[in-house]
């Protein structure tokens, strides 16, 4: 088998060359067997395959498995017993269908409806073979370029999806036509450097053994990735709809069509699945996409895992958003709060630029699983440091309070919110607490949450609704309601349409009157003995419809008065024997003849 050529290549090529002329002869030679099922690129039962080459063949299941197939590219984010099932079952020890195996690894990928090929590398293969043949990578999902040559693939006229006894075709000049420029403006140039990234990254796999590990550890890598990039805050949140923008802006609609790759509005897309817990896999293609977006190498995101640090060397950011220094390392140490009774220590950083100040607290486990001689140790050494520096020390939470004023200030922020309630209360004698509270929803909110008995006791009480709906005139009513029916039911009867039943709901729904359906409907008396006259039954409107449906046959074209036109021009289902005769006599009457012509 030549270099990188794909195992049903070379099935192909022994195909042509062995002089069988069905493809069967070609399955009992290679299988053993003539109904076995055709596989291109999972091929399975290569164990059987390996048993029916010739003496001194140095090829093994393995080798094929690895260097002609797509089983790398399947499992290159996979987990160790996905990839050792899918391996099995490729080499025949385990029964089952290969591409079942791979669905949960796939990610809904879809495959290449044609072969693909390169137009230089088919140049360069009859050169050197004297033939050519179909290329690994280039019916790999997601290679749109050629590694090697950076210019487009170009699709065969042999299709990529078989029967269960599908024709083996090689590949050749006849099957692969070279198009010119047919596809020169399709990609910038921008996008032909990403597409040959991406193709690149899949010859990489192809070329080196993957590690295989845990889905966990992958998501966790791109956790600390997306923290780095500020899509995903540091308690592992993911800011989904910021980097779907983001993949959508950095490789464009075009591109990400044409790879199967689309990302939806819907909470369930690849990029979602990646970044979420979820115990399978996705599509390799997926990862490419959005390891290259982060700007990682696909070498260094495979071999270590990426540890994401807020604070470096004693430095941490400014977390001041109001700041053009947000996120910039220029914050120090300026304090230290240690809780013995909860067991907490709590850094203070005070930014050296605007002295925005922060904390950063966390318990024993937090900081490192550290014995508790051990955490004594880090908790002087932390002091001594703090000491050596001519820094505050707080001994507990209180302290540390009353020595940064936040009592004073707290203090202060009460009475200003306790002003600006008042305020408002003044000004809009008549309004709600609701709607006062939609006036300033800082103040309201500061005040739940901080001072809610003052709230409470200082808001407008609650005001029961005023029921004073007035007395019905129910005489009136009686009267203007028949004034509607009697113009809604004439409008009903002299439509040209084809009639409808006149029912309560029917009648009730035109008029815009929804007591004509409830219990008040005895209070209106000559409506209640106008319903009860002009409301139909099944059979009434049934009747009404023939007698329409006769005068439209009898209008238009009275020689195709019959029983059938009658019925689909009136819409009914076939009736009974006692309805036929009825509508017979009908017709008759209608015609004034016995004669009834069937149609």
């Amino acid at each position: 088998m030549y270099d990188d050529e794909l195992f049903y290549s070379a099935i192909a090529r022994y195909h042509i060359r062995s002089g069988n002329l069905f493809t069967q002869n070609t399955l009992i030679d290679l299988y053993n067997s003539p109904y076995m099922s055709l596989s291109i690129f999972l091929p399975g039962n290569m164990d059987v395959v390996i048993k029916n080459m010739t003496i001194g063949s140095t090829y093994t299941s393995e080798y094929i498995i690895n260097n002609h197939t797509l089983f790398p590219f399947y499992t290159a984010f996979s987990t160790k017993s996905l990839t050792y099932k899918l391996f099995a079952k490729m080499k025949g020890e385990v029964s089952g269908n290969t591409y079942a195996q791979i669905g949960a690894i796939s990610g809904k990928i879809k495959l290449n409806k044609y072969f693909k090929f390169c137009p230089k590398c088919l140049k360069e293969d009859i050169d050197k073979y004297g033939e050519t043949y179909w290329h690994r990578i280039h019916q790999t999902p997601g290679v749109l370029v050629c590694p090697k040559h950076k210019i487009l693939l170009q699709n065969s006229t042999v299709r990529s999806k078989l029967n269960r006894h599908g024709y083996l075709v090689d590949a050749s000049e006849k099957n692969c036509i070279i198009k010119r420029n047919t596809e020169k403006s399709l990609y910038t140039d921008k996008e032909v450097d990403i597409l040959y990234s991406i193709a690149k990254d899949i010859e990489y796999i192809y070329n080196n053994r993957i590690d295989k590990r845990e889905v966990e550890w992958y998501q966790d890598n791109y956790i600390n990735y997306l923290i780095r990039d500020n899509f995903a805050s540091f308690n592992k949140y993911v800011n989904h709809k910021k980097l779907c923008d983001g993949i959508n802006g950095y490789y464009g609609k075009l591109i990400l069509e044409n790879l199967n790759c689309n990302i939806s509005n819907s909470d369930n897309n690849w990029l979602t699945r990646i970044t979420q817990k979820n115990k399978f896999s996705d599509s390799t293609i997926h990862n490419i996409l959005l390891i290259k977006f982060l700007n990682i190498s696909l070498d260094s995101f495979l071999k270590s895992k990426y540890s994401y640090t807020l604070f470096k060397n004693g430095i941490g950011p400014c977390l001041n958003t109001k700041e053009n220094h947000y996120m910039k390392y220029s914050s120090h140490i300026s304090g230290i709060i240690y809780n013995c009774k909860r067991g907490t220590v709590a850094q203070e950083f005070t930014c050296q630029i605007c002295n925005f100040k922060y904390a950063i607290k966390g318990n024993k486990s937090d900081i490192r699983n550290f014995t508790n001689q051990e955490y004594e140790n880090l908790t002087n050494t932390l002091i001594n440091t703090l000491k050596d520096n001519n820094l505050k020390i707080c001994y507990s939470e209180k302290e540390y309070m009353k020595n940064n004023g936040i009592n004073d200030n707290f203090e202060n922020l009460k009475k200003k919110h306790r002003e600006i309630w008042t305020n408002y209360q003044i000004k809009y004698p008549e309004k709600s607490k609701s709607e006062i509270s939609r006036e300033n929803i800082a103040t309201y909110k500061w005040l739940f949450n901080h001072d809610l008995e003052w709230l409470n006791n200082n808001s407008p009480k609650i005001r029961k609704p005023k029921c004073d709906y007035g007395k019905v005139d129910w005489n009136l009513r009686d009267e203007e309601t028949l004034k509607k029916l009697y113009v809604v039911v004439s409008n009903i009867l002299t439509s040209k349409e084809r009639p409808q039943r006149i029912t309560l709901y029917k009648l009730s729904y035109e008029c815009n009157l929804p007591y004509l359906t409830n219990k008040n409907l005895n209070k209106l008396p000559r409506t209640s003995k106008y319903l009860e006259d002009i409301l139909e039954t099944k059979e009434d409107a049934k009747l009404r419809k023939i007698k329409w449906a006769i005068k439209e046959i009898i209008n238009s074209d009275i020689e195709k008065l019959g029983l059938y036109n009658v019925y689909v021009k009136a819409g009914i289902r076939c009736p009974s024997k006692l309805d036929k005769e009825k509508i017979i006599a009908l017709i008759e009457e209608y015609r004034g003849t016995k004669n009834i012509i069937k149609v």
